[in-house]
């Protein structure tokens, strides 16, 4: 179960020392038993497919360049096609947008929907900002001290209902 599902932090977890390609290609490690892989001689089917998921993401052109020098939405992406690679079938996203400028949280909305529902993935995500949710949810859950407090379609919450469920005390 463990290698369907995918994570993507609010602070993304690369390593700063290695590509793009590399990060993304560490996602799919936990497919293969052979010590090749940890050398860093990747199959090239693997290969293949982690350049197939930085371009599915828009950084085709990135796959070479060292995590560290890339911009935050730059780094973003690679945690997404990280989890692509894993080709799991849950995405749990904690803040998936934070820090994201304007043009980076639409490219990345963009995918994460086109994800849904191209590929049939599930994504489970944290958010604080309710703009956000027509674009990432078609079901909201809001739990105050681990208990939920709603749990209902998109389409059924109107503001009234959503505004009580996060400020009722």
């Amino acid at each position: 179960m463990r290698a369907q599902v995918a994570q993507v932090h609010q602070g993304v977890h690369l390593v700063g020392r290695l590509s793009a390609l590399d990060n993304v290609l560490i996602g799919g490690a936990a497919r293969f038993t052979s010590p090749l892989s940890w050398l860093r001689r990747w199959p090239r089917t693997e290969q293949e497919a982690a350049h197939a998921a930085l371009a599915r993401v828009g950084l085709g052109d990135a796959a070479l360049r060292r995590a560290d020098t890339l911009s935050g939405g730059e780094r973003q992406k690679v945690a997404m096609a990280r989890a692509l690679h894993q080709r799991a079938r849950l995405l749990l996203a904690d803040e998936p947008t934070a820090a994201l400028d304007v043009r980076a949280e639409d490219e990345l909305l963009t995918l994460l929907d086109g994800l849904v529902r191209e590929q049939g993935l599930t994504l489970i995500s944290v958010v604080h900002d309710l703009r956000l949710l027509p674009r990432l949810a078609d079901r909201v859950l809001v739990l105050r001290q681990g208990r939920a407090v709603l749990d209902a379609a998109l389409v059924d919450i109107t503001p009234d209902t959503l505004s009580e469920a996060l400020t009722h005390v």
